[in-house]
């Protein structure tokens, strides 16, 4: 078996363009329910909002409560 060394995850078009209208599309064909509700940041908590902006330090961040 291969070892893995890194794994590398996008989620937020940094490496690569993510088509959102798509993703919604297949959530939808699976099945989920309130997809924009499910896969929106309307209801992300503001601390993920403050570490994206760089307003507080990835300790911070893992601190937090």
């Amino acid at each position: 078996m291969q070892k893995i060394e890194n794994i590398i995850l996008d989620y937020g078009n940094v490496i690569f363009m993510i088509d959102f209208a798509r993703v919604h599309e297949a959530f939808i064909s699976l099945g989920i329910k309130n997809v924009y509700g499910f896969f929106g940041h309307r209801a992300q908590g503001s601390i993920f909002d403050a570490f994206d902006r760089g307003e507080i330090s990835a300790s911070e961040f893992r601190d937090a409560n």
